[in-house]
């Protein structure tokens, strides 16, 4: 099973979940299992081994692994992500964009060509201090910026309106009385708002005296807690393996693929935690 990136505890467990949505009727002969299905999808995910040379080895025709794949990863993205990605969990996160590098979609142009010099889509993600992702934008075109994608609907809109779920302001301690506000914690590619706080620039800092001083410890507090978001797109990344390298795929399916792995990243990372209370206990990501 390390193969599928979990135990057969957990696989049958997850079968269980999605089997009813991966169940066909019989017609003319036998269909694949659901087992099957959601198999073929775990290793193409896990290992990011070509169609082709999966199709061969299940033995199957490429076109119908490649159906396979992508009604698997929307019977997941369906039946987890109401369970593992919530939209604004109390305490909000760490923020910032992941670059998944696709193939030139045809007729684009450079539309989706980044920074990097390489085509991708964006996953922009804030995620909790467990490395778990509370809420994701996927499909926005490599060429525009983190700070572009956060501001434009229907995230930095839902901020800006007041419709998002963030909580009122509140006390850091029982012992206090100063409300404190709830927010997001980025990198400079993020304009600053009052729910969104980012370093002070390179020229407001320097020698450890004074007020320059007190910048400098509050970028060190701050990037301490955004580095959570970074490890938590090592982690997903190094375990779907799919990312590893350029998908030759639609960009509607590299954006199943991306739904499908998170809530896998997210389901998993809650049965750890679960079975382990005490695991992976890093720096939270409020700023004092």
């Amino acid at each position: 099973m390390d193969s599928f990136r979990m135990n057969p505890t957990r696989f049958q467990n997850l079968l269980e979940k999605i089997g009813a949505r991966l169940h066909h009727k019989k017609t003319h002969r036998d269909p694949i299992g659901p087992a099957e299905r959601l198999a073929v999808t775990l290793k193409f995910l896990a290992t990011g081994i070509e169609q082709k040379q999966l199709a061969n080895y299940f033995r199957m025709g490429r076109s119908t692994l490649c159906y396979i794949v992508r009604e698997t990863c929307q019977a997941i993205w369906d039946v987890l992500q109401p369970e593992v990605l919530k939209d604004f969990p109390h305490c909000i996160g760490a923020i910032d964009g992941k670059h998944v590098v696709i193939q030139a979609p045809a007729l684009f142009g450079s539309t989706y060509f980044n920074y990097k010099h390489q085509h991708s889509i964006v996953l922009m993600a804030v995620c909790d201090g467990r490395y778990r992702f509370t809420l994701v934008d996927i499909g926005a075109a490599g060429r525009n910026s983190d700070g572009g994608i956060f501001a434009n609907p229907p995230m930095g809109i839902a901020m800006e309106n007041g419709s998002s779920d963030i909580p009122k302001p509140c006390p850091l301690t029982e012992s206090e009385s100063q409300p404190f506000l709830y927010v997001f914690v980025g990198d400079e590619a993020f304009s600053l708002k009052n729910y969104l706080k980012r370093p002070f620039p390179g020229r407001d800092v320097g020698p450890m005296t004074g007020e320059k001083y007190e910048k400098n410890i509050y970028n060190y507090r701050l990037s301490r807690a955004k580095r959570i978001i970074e490890n938590t797109f090592g982690i997903w990344s190094a375990h779907w393996r799919i990312f590893n390298r350029p998908i030759i795929a639609a960009t509607e399916s590299v954006e199943l693929y991306i739904k499908a792995t998170i809530c896998l990243h997210n389901w998993l990372r809650v049965l750890d935690c679960s079975e382990s209370p005490d695991k992976d206990q890093y720096l939270p990501i409020w700023i004092h």
